[in-house]
């Protein structure tokens, strides 16, 4: 009886913080990238419950429909699917188009969606295929709609994870490699641990990017707010990115410790709790720049506060995208931050 007792209280505790100031969010309008499965499903199918309009960013209709299938039919016109392709820009800067036809206001842009680097891609953009799904894609999409942020009340919610101490250019190496493509391809795609490293790097990079938007927006656009979120150990579809290649051990080993992983892991309602409470807390409680997990704020290794490495990355990030797209104003916004340029 001890026994079932503790496991009880072991998994109650293991199902970590909770949102407990849900309200209605009723005239909001809220973008979720990855809204299709997992932890970006469950915001997506709660804030349309309570009220608001929901932007499906996803890139499979058939299957973000079929996540929203626990909507009533009054929630389910509130929510919309919009395609997009976090690693195609030419796919965000369409998707951004549509958001400006139909939408006159965002008051919520949740960076969610996420990969896991399998085999080693260029994209059509000249771009190492998972850093520019897992975050370059968030920064232009990101900066294409700012001027659409509520000016009273508007919040930026970047997916991180605690996997970002497992970045490799923390310290020393020189932040120019990830853009490298012949370095990122003999460096990361070797091996497991070396696709950890670069997936520590993408997550890393979405918190530099809170906290340069952060200094972006002081003393010029209080109104908006942004903050990085670690959901915490999920048990979502992510976890099939372990298996996908054909190697029979780590299938056979990931067999093996599914019961621990349902067990130790969080359901995705739960995974989903932090980046949930971004969403519901008074304005005035949300610390912009900071770093949450299980509804509260996380201290981050200390190198990660280093601002001279936030402004090198987010400028070389930058910098990438408008060689691309020379042409476009969108960036006007940092001509401050930049002026050295």
């Amino acid at each position: 009886l001890l026994a079932i007792i503790f496991l009880f209280l072991l998994r109650k505790y293991l199902k970590g913080g909770q949102c407990k100031n849900k309200h209605s969010m009723k005239g909001k309008v809220v973008i979720v990238t990855g809204a299709s499965a997992g932890i970006g499903k469950e915001s997506a199918i709660d804030l349309a419950k309570h009220g608001a309009q929901v932007i499906l960013a996803c890139r499979n209709e058939e299957k973000t429909k079929e996540a929203m299938k626990s909507l009533n039919e009054e929630e389910r016109k509130l929510v919309k699917f919009i395609y997009i392709d976090l690693s195609d820009f030419n796919s965000i800067i369409q998707f951004s188009k549509k958001v400006r036809n139909e939408y006159n206001k965002i008051d919520i842009l949740m960076n969610n969606a996420g990969l896991f680097p399998q085999e080693y891609v260029v994209t059509k953009d000249k771009m190492e295929y998972f850093l520019q799904g897992n975050f370059v894609g968030h920064v232009l999409l990101t900066f294409l709609l700012f001027d659409m942020l509520d000016q009273d009340d508007a919040r930026i919610i970047n997916l991180s994870s605690l996997a970002h101490i497992n970045s490799d250019f923390t310290d020393d190496i020189n932040i120019q490699e990830i853009f490298d493509l012949k370095k990122a391809e003999s460096k990361y795609y070797k091996s497991i641990a070396g696709k950890g490293k670069l997936y520590g790097n993408t997550k890393l990079l979405m918190i530099y990017f809170s906290k340069f938007l952060t200094k972006l927006f002081e003393g010029k656009c209080d109104y908006i707010k942004s903050a990085a979120v670690h959901p915490g150990g999920v048990d979502t579809e992510f976890m099939r990115f372990i298996t996908l290649k054909k190697n029979i051990v780590i299938k056979l080993l990931f067999w093996l410790i599914t019961p621990l992983i349902k067990f130790f892991f969080k359901t995705p309602i739960d995974g989903a709790q932090t980046q949930l409470n971004l969403c519901y807390m008074p304005f005035n409680e949300f610390v912009s720049g900071a770093y949450y997990s299980d509804c509260k704020i996380t201290k981050v290794k200390e190198s990660v506060n280093d601002m001279n490495k936030v402004m090198e990355s987010m400028k070389l990030t930058i910098n990438e995208i408008r060689d691309r797209f020379p042409e476009t104003k969108i960036f006007d916004i940092l001509k401050d931050i930049f002026s050295d340029e």
